[in-house]
């Protein structure tokens, strides 16, 4: 609702110490289909205009812009996941791994986002500590065949491209996952 392009909730809490409350800032986007505010960022908007990477491919003009080497079973799977928004719901069974056909006999609805295509026009999800690895949540690429690289996860963090994060998919999923988006930061200190 204030420009991220990511569908997150955070509880943040604004203390005073005098009795008048710290101001709450006002919305300045919403879901286009429902108010009359600029419409949600989207993953497009954020890492649309990147290089394209092969699995395993570095761009070299672009701090943090380096893709994972997926296993050729799991590249597999990942390129039949439909693109723009797909899961690995969509394949066959014979194509899911076994601790997800797992869920399916024990009836249980966890893990329902992993091995997902982020979609090109809406929000990312939350961007997590492991926001670079395809098992752990609807972090693939909208069109290309791999999860997304630690500068794209940053960009939907809203960190500007000359903000450099350690090399390796570790150190930087976790500093990028954990922080709170500058942006908002920003919103909220301009409020204050």
């Amino acid at each position: 609702d204030y420009g991220v392009p990511q569908f997150r909730r955070r509880i943040i809490a604004l203390c005073a110490k005098s009795k008048i409350a710290p101001p709450i800032p006002n919305k300045t986007y919403c879901d286009p289909e429902k108010g009359d505010l600029k419409p949600w960022r989207t993953v497009k908007d954020a890492i649309g205009d990147l290089p394209l990477l092969m699995p395993g491919e570095v761009c070299p003009s672009i701090p943090n812009h380096y893709a994972r080497d997926h296993s050729p079973r799991i590249l597999e799977l990942i390129k039949r996941i439909p693109k723009d928004g797909g899961s690995r719901r969509s394949l066959p069974t014979s194509y899911w791994l076994p601790c997800h056909l797992k869920l399916i006999k024990e009836k249980s609805r966890g893990a329902e986002s992993v091995y997902g295509r982020m979609a090109w026009n809406k929000p990312s999800p939350t961007i997590t500590c492991r926001c670079t690895t395809p098992s752990s949540g609807r972090f693939l690429h909208p069109e290309q065949d791999r999860a997304i690289t630690p500068r794209e996860a940053a960009r939907l963090q809203c960190f500007p491209d000359d903000f450099l994060f350690p090399e390796g998919f570790g150190p930087a999923e976790r500093l990028i996952g954990h922080a709170v988006p500058p942006l908002l930061m920003s919103v909220i200190g301009k409020s204050l």
